[in-house]
Protein backbone atom coordinates (compact mmCIF):
# COMPACT_ATOMS: atom_id res chain seq x y z
CA UNK A 1 0.00 0.00 0.00
CA UNK A 2 2.85 2.44 0.54
CA UNK A 3 4.34 1.49 -2.80
CA UNK A 4 1.00 2.34 -4.29
CA UNK A 5 0.32 5.63 -2.47
CA UNK A 6 4.19 6.61 -3.34
CA UNK A 7 3.44 5.98 -7.11
CA UNK A 8 0.23 8.02 -7.28
CA UNK A 9 1.80 10.97 -4.83
CA UNK A 10 4.86 11.00 -7.44
CA UNK A 11 2.00 10.99 -10.30
CA UNK A 12 0.17 13.90 -8.54
CA UNK A 13 3.79 15.81 -8.56
CA UNK A 14 4.33 15.25 -12.05
CA UNK A 15 1.19 16.37 -13.20
CA UNK A 16 1.12 19.33 -10.76
CA UNK A 17 5.32 20.20 -12.70
CA UNK A 18 3.16 20.01 -16.13
CA UNK A 19 0.13 21.77 -15.55
CA UNK A 20 1.92 24.68 -13.23
CA UNK A 21 3.52 27.91 -13.99
CA UNK A 22 7.56 27.66 -14.53
CA UNK A 23 9.35 30.48 -12.24
CA UNK A 24 12.63 31.37 -13.82
CA UNK A 25 14.24 34.59 -11.91
CA UNK A 26 11.45 36.76 -11.37
CA UNK A 27 9.89 35.48 -14.73
CA UNK A 28 6.78 33.31 -14.57
CA UNK A 29 6.25 31.40 -17.85
CA UNK A 30 2.52 30.36 -18.28
CA UNK A 31 1.58 27.18 -20.66
CA UNK A 32 -1.13 25.99 -19.12
CA UNK A 33 -3.96 27.51 -21.49
CA UNK A 34 -5.49 26.74 -24.73
CA UNK A 35 -3.47 26.36 -27.46
CA UNK A 36 -0.68 26.34 -25.24
CA UNK A 37 2.64 24.95 -26.28
CA UNK A 38 6.01 25.26 -25.49
CA UNK A 39 9.13 23.45 -23.54
CA UNK A 40 11.82 24.37 -20.93
CA UNK A 41 11.35 28.02 -21.40
CA UNK A 42 13.96 29.37 -19.11
CA UNK A 43 16.24 33.16 -19.16
CA UNK A 44 19.19 33.16 -20.87
CA UNK A 45 22.53 35.21 -19.26
CA UNK A 46 21.60 37.98 -21.77
CA UNK A 47 18.11 38.17 -20.19
CA UNK A 48 16.75 36.19 -23.39
CA UNK A 49 13.77 34.18 -23.01
CA UNK A 50 14.86 30.50 -24.39
CA UNK A 51 12.30 27.67 -25.35
CA UNK A 52 11.88 24.55 -27.68
CA UNK A 53 8.82 23.65 -29.26
CA UNK A 54 7.31 20.19 -28.00
CA UNK A 55 7.27 17.27 -30.04
CA UNK A 56 3.45 16.17 -31.52
CA UNK A 57 2.61 12.39 -31.26
CA UNK A 58 2.44 10.19 -35.16
CA UNK A 59 5.78 12.58 -36.69
CA UNK A 60 8.43 15.22 -36.67
CA UNK A 61 6.17 17.73 -37.62
CA UNK A 62 6.27 20.16 -34.79
CA UNK A 63 5.78 23.86 -35.49
CA UNK A 64 3.44 25.53 -33.25
CA UNK A 65 4.02 27.26 -30.02
CA UNK A 66 2.28 29.89 -27.47
CA UNK A 67 2.95 30.83 -23.98
CA UNK A 68 2.97 33.82 -22.14
CA UNK A 69 5.44 35.03 -19.76
CA UNK A 70 4.42 37.46 -16.38
CA UNK A 71 6.95 39.84 -14.93
CA UNK A 72 9.84 40.02 -17.73
CA UNK A 73 11.87 43.58 -16.67
CA UNK A 74 11.55 44.80 -20.59
CA UNK A 75 11.20 44.37 -24.01
CA UNK A 76 13.40 41.22 -24.73
CA UNK A 77 14.43 38.69 -27.27
CA UNK A 78 13.35 35.25 -27.83
CA UNK A 79 15.13 32.20 -28.57
CA UNK A 80 13.62 28.99 -30.31
CA UNK A 81 16.08 26.48 -29.76
CA UNK A 82 15.01 23.82 -31.55
CA UNK A 83 13.96 25.63 -34.51
CA UNK A 84 16.38 23.38 -36.94
CA UNK A 85 14.29 20.32 -36.61
CA UNK A 86 11.06 21.71 -36.90
CA UNK A 87 9.12 21.55 -40.02
CA UNK A 88 9.71 24.33 -41.83
CA UNK A 89 12.92 24.95 -43.49
CA UNK A 90 15.43 28.22 -42.89
CA UNK A 91 14.38 30.21 -45.76
CA UNK A 92 11.04 29.89 -43.99
CA UNK A 93 12.03 30.94 -40.80
CA UNK A 94 13.90 33.80 -42.03
CA UNK A 95 10.10 35.00 -43.09
CA UNK A 96 8.69 34.33 -39.93
CA UNK A 97 7.53 36.81 -38.38
CA UNK A 98 5.65 35.84 -34.36
CA UNK A 99 3.03 37.48 -32.82
CA UNK A 100 3.07 39.52 -29.22
CA UNK A 101 -0.25 40.56 -27.37
CA UNK A 102 -0.49 42.13 -24.08
CA UNK A 103 -3.90 40.95 -23.50
CA UNK A 104 -4.37 37.51 -25.24
CA UNK A 105 -6.73 39.32 -27.93
CA UNK A 106 -4.72 42.04 -29.65
CA UNK A 107 -1.72 40.79 -31.72
CA UNK A 108 0.91 42.60 -33.07
CA UNK A 109 3.73 41.09 -34.87
CA UNK A 110 7.47 40.87 -34.16
CA UNK A 111 9.87 43.39 -36.58
CA UNK A 112 13.43 41.74 -35.72
CA UNK A 113 14.18 38.39 -36.57
CA UNK A 114 17.10 36.08 -37.52
CA UNK A 115 17.91 32.32 -38.35
CA UNK A 116 21.38 31.95 -37.39
CA UNK A 117 23.96 29.70 -36.02
CA UNK A 118 24.45 30.30 -32.17
CA UNK A 119 28.17 29.13 -31.12
CA UNK A 120 28.27 27.50 -27.49
CA UNK A 121 30.71 25.29 -25.38
CA UNK A 122 28.30 22.37 -25.96
CA UNK A 123 27.74 23.80 -29.47
CA UNK A 124 31.06 24.71 -30.65
CA UNK A 125 29.78 23.96 -35.19
CA UNK A 126 27.23 26.45 -33.76
CA UNK A 127 23.25 25.31 -33.80
CA UNK A 128 20.62 26.81 -35.91
CA UNK A 129 18.23 28.90 -33.62
CA UNK A 130 15.34 30.90 -34.79
CA UNK A 131 15.75 34.38 -32.29
CA UNK A 132 12.87 37.08 -33.02
CA UNK A 133 12.67 40.45 -30.59
CA UNK A 134 8.83 41.73 -28.48
CA UNK A 135 8.17 44.75 -29.90
CA UNK A 136 6.02 45.57 -26.81
CA UNK A 137 6.30 45.03 -23.04
CA UNK A 138 3.45 44.05 -20.62
CA UNK A 139 2.41 42.89 -17.26
CA UNK A 140 2.00 39.11 -18.95
CA UNK A 141 2.93 38.70 -22.55
CA UNK A 142 1.88 36.29 -24.84
CA UNK A 143 3.77 35.33 -27.79
CA UNK A 144 2.57 32.98 -30.32
CA UNK A 145 3.91 31.65 -33.85
CA UNK A 146 0.97 33.02 -34.94
CA UNK A 147 -2.57 34.40 -34.28
CA UNK A 148 -3.87 31.81 -32.09
CA UNK A 149 -7.97 30.85 -32.42
CA UNK A 150 -8.82 29.29 -29.89
CA UNK A 151 -12.05 26.98 -29.09
CA UNK A 152 -13.25 29.55 -26.77
CA UNK A 153 -12.74 31.78 -29.93
CA UNK A 154 -14.54 29.27 -31.38
CA UNK A 155 -17.41 28.95 -28.99
CA UNK A 156 -17.99 33.17 -28.69
CA UNK A 157 -18.38 32.96 -32.67
CA UNK A 158 -20.87 30.40 -32.92
CA UNK A 159 -22.88 31.86 -29.80
CA UNK A 160 -22.78 34.94 -31.69
CA UNK A 161 -24.62 33.25 -34.52
CA UNK A 162 -27.30 31.52 -32.59
CA UNK A 163 -29.69 33.83 -33.94
CA UNK A 164 -28.74 34.61 -37.14
CA UNK A 165 -28.60 30.97 -38.84
CA UNK A 166 -31.77 29.54 -40.38
CA UNK A 167 -31.17 26.28 -39.32
CA UNK A 168 -29.72 25.47 -35.92
CA UNK A 169 -25.80 24.97 -35.15
CA UNK A 170 -25.52 21.35 -34.48
CA UNK A 171 -22.16 18.31 -33.48
CA UNK A 172 -20.36 16.82 -36.27
CA UNK A 173 -19.47 13.59 -34.07
CA UNK A 174 -16.72 13.48 -31.76
CA UNK A 175 -13.10 13.49 -31.55
CA UNK A 176 -10.98 10.90 -30.33
CA UNK A 177 -10.98 12.69 -26.79
CA UNK A 178 -14.58 13.05 -26.90
CA UNK A 179 -14.59 16.81 -27.50
CA UNK A 180 -17.95 17.95 -29.77
CA UNK A 181 -16.84 19.21 -33.20
CA UNK A 182 -19.11 21.65 -34.10
CA UNK A 183 -20.81 22.54 -37.74
CA UNK A 184 -23.08 24.85 -38.97
CA UNK A 185 -25.44 25.50 -41.95
CA UNK A 186 -25.71 28.26 -43.96
CA UNK A 187 -28.78 28.57 -46.86
CA UNK A 188 -31.10 26.03 -46.89
CA UNK A 189 -34.74 25.45 -45.60
CA UNK A 190 -33.29 22.09 -43.80
CA UNK A 191 -30.28 20.36 -42.19
CA UNK A 192 -31.51 17.48 -45.23
CA UNK A 193 -32.04 20.15 -47.93
CA UNK A 194 -31.60 18.39 -51.19
CA UNK A 195 -30.13 21.36 -53.03
CA UNK A 196 -26.51 21.83 -54.28
CA UNK A 197 -24.58 22.21 -51.66
CA UNK A 198 -20.59 23.70 -51.13
CA UNK A 199 -19.02 22.05 -47.79
CA UNK A 200 -16.43 24.39 -45.91
CA UNK A 201 -13.60 22.60 -43.50
CA UNK A 202 -11.64 24.09 -41.43
CA UNK A 203 -8.28 23.16 -40.04
CA UNK A 204 -7.99 19.65 -40.32
CA UNK A 205 -3.71 20.62 -39.50
CA UNK A 206 -4.78 22.54 -36.04
CA UNK A 207 -2.00 24.90 -35.62
CA UNK A 208 -3.23 26.48 -39.21
CA UNK A 209 -5.25 29.46 -37.10
CA UNK A 210 -5.80 32.11 -39.74
CA UNK A 211 -8.27 29.70 -41.79
CA UNK A 212 -10.21 30.20 -39.15
CA UNK A 213 -10.17 34.01 -39.17
CA UNK A 214 -10.87 33.44 -43.09
CA UNK A 215 -13.89 31.68 -42.01
CA UNK A 216 -15.13 34.23 -39.90
CA UNK A 217 -15.18 36.64 -43.04
CA UNK A 218 -16.55 34.07 -45.07
CA UNK A 219 -19.63 33.72 -42.69
CA UNK A 220 -20.18 37.25 -42.67
CA UNK A 221 -20.30 37.85 -46.18
CA UNK A 222 -22.32 34.92 -46.96
CA UNK A 223 -24.81 36.46 -44.28
CA UNK A 224 -24.48 39.79 -44.98
CA UNK A 225 -23.52 41.26 -48.57
CA UNK A 226 -25.55 41.00 -51.52
CA UNK A 227 -23.20 38.51 -53.39
CA UNK A 228 -23.45 36.31 -50.41
CA UNK A 229 -26.91 36.43 -50.42
CA UNK A 230 -27.13 35.44 -54.34
CA UNK A 231 -24.71 32.44 -53.18
CA UNK A 232 -27.04 31.40 -50.37
CA UNK A 233 -30.29 30.97 -52.46
CA UNK A 234 -27.92 28.96 -54.77
CA UNK A 235 -26.41 27.14 -52.51
CA UNK A 236 -26.43 25.29 -49.17
CA UNK A 237 -23.38 25.79 -47.12
CA UNK A 238 -22.42 23.15 -44.94
CA UNK A 239 -19.41 24.48 -42.12
CA UNK A 240 -16.84 22.78 -40.41
CA UNK A 241 -15.06 25.91 -38.82
CA UNK A 242 -12.48 23.39 -36.61
CA UNK A 243 -12.48 19.41 -37.46
CA UNK A 244 -9.21 19.01 -35.17
CA UNK A 245 -10.45 20.52 -31.88
CA UNK A 246 -8.32 17.89 -29.89
CA UNK A 247 -5.20 19.22 -31.47
CA UNK A 248 -6.18 22.97 -31.46
CA UNK A 249 -6.64 22.27 -27.35
CA UNK A 250 -3.72 20.39 -27.04
CA UNK A 251 -1.25 23.00 -28.75
CA UNK A 252 -0.28 21.13 -31.89
CA UNK A 253 0.27 21.89 -35.45
CA UNK A 254 -0.42 19.10 -37.50
CA UNK A 255 -2.01 16.17 -35.67
CA UNK A 256 -4.99 14.98 -34.00
CA UNK A 257 -4.34 13.59 -30.42
CA UNK A 258 -3.11 10.19 -31.51
CA UNK A 259 -0.92 11.27 -34.32
CA UNK A 260 -3.02 11.30 -37.54
CA UNK A 261 -2.78 13.84 -39.77
CA UNK A 262 -6.14 14.42 -40.99
CA UNK A 263 -5.36 16.02 -44.09
CA UNK A 264 -3.97 12.51 -45.13
CA UNK A 265 -6.89 11.02 -44.04
CA UNK A 266 -9.16 10.82 -46.43
CA UNK A 267 -8.64 6.91 -47.83
CA UNK A 268 -7.91 5.10 -44.51
CA UNK A 269 -10.29 7.21 -42.04
CA UNK A 270 -8.06 6.17 -39.14
CA UNK A 271 -9.65 9.55 -37.08
CA UNK A 272 -12.57 9.80 -35.26
CA UNK A 273 -12.41 13.08 -36.94
CA UNK A 274 -12.44 12.22 -40.66
CA UNK A 275 -15.38 9.10 -40.05
CA UNK A 276 -17.49 11.50 -38.78
CA UNK A 277 -16.73 14.10 -41.37
CA UNK A 278 -17.16 11.15 -43.80
CA UNK A 279 -20.39 9.55 -42.54
CA UNK A 280 -22.16 13.43 -42.74
CA UNK A 281 -20.97 13.93 -46.20
CA UNK A 282 -22.28 10.38 -47.83
CA UNK A 283 -25.75 11.49 -48.02
CA UNK A 284 -24.94 14.21 -50.39
CA UNK A 285 -22.13 12.63 -51.72
CA UNK A 286 -24.97 9.44 -53.04
CA UNK A 287 -27.30 12.22 -53.98
CA UNK A 288 -24.38 14.01 -56.01
CA UNK A 289 -25.21 17.45 -54.89
CA UNK A 290 -21.94 17.93 -53.69
CA UNK A 291 -20.56 21.20 -55.76
CA UNK A 292 -17.60 22.33 -53.95
CA UNK A 293 -15.13 20.98 -51.00
CA UNK A 294 -13.43 24.23 -49.38
CA UNK A 295 -11.11 22.21 -47.36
Amino acid sequence: MKWIAGCVTAFLLLVMAVKAPHTAGNATFIVDLPSGAARDPQLLPDGAVAFSIPSEPGGSEYLWFHFAVARLPSAVDFVLLNAAGAHQTGERWSITRPVFSADGRTWVRAEETSYSRQFSLKEPLGKPVFRFRAPLTAETLHVAYCYPYTLPMLHDFLAGLADRLEVPAGVLGQSEEGRDIPRFQIGGSSASDAGPEIWVICREHPGETPASYVLEGLTGALLDHPAGRRLRDRFTFHVVPLLNVDGAERGYYYHNARGVNLARDWSDFASAEARVLRQAMEPSLRRGTVRLVVN
